[in-house]
């Protein structure tokens, strides 16, 4: 049997991590598909752009949030009905004095290992937290 084909989204996120190594989380918007559900903050890739410079420009449209992107973390592949999602997330730092503004996001949140594992995230993302509750924060995180 061939397999069908379903249209492919290619995505970066960022694990944006601050001083206190905690995890910054984005509410996606009531218009948006999954309304009001929790991610990793990201989105979608220009075409032709720079994963990490597209990650940047993601963080900054949506968070105002300038960021240091480091390694990459994790590539995702996750199969909604309508598409197939693939996700690269790489490890991020907030430059110093950055904090995320609600511009493209209904609310944030930085919240700490222990507070992820109840918390209310999009399904893609879940598997990015059982990895985390299981390793631990990056220690290394630069390129």
């Amino acid at each position: 049997m061939v397999p069908i084909s379903m249209p492919r989204k290619l995505v970066v996120a960022g694990l944006v991590l601050n001083e206190n190594n905690h995890v910054l989380l984005s509410q996606r918007p009531k218009t948006t598909s999954h309304p009001l559900e929790w991610e990793l903050p990201g989105g979608q890739l220009e075409l032709g752009e720079n994963p990490k410079d597209g990650l940047r420009r993601e963080l900054l449209e949506e968070l105002g949030l300038n960021v240091q992107v480091g390694r990459i973390w994790e590539v995702l592949h996750y199969h909604y009905p309508q598409f197939e999602l693939l996700m690269l997330i790489y490890v991020c730092r907030p430059l110093k004095n950055e904090s995320p503004q609600l511009i493209e996001a209904a609310a944030v949140k930085w919240l700490n290992l222990d507070e992820l594992v109840d918390h209310p995230i999009l399904e893609a993302d879940r598997s990015l937290v059982h990895r985390l509750l299981n390793e631990g924060i990056p220690t290394q995180w630069a390129p």
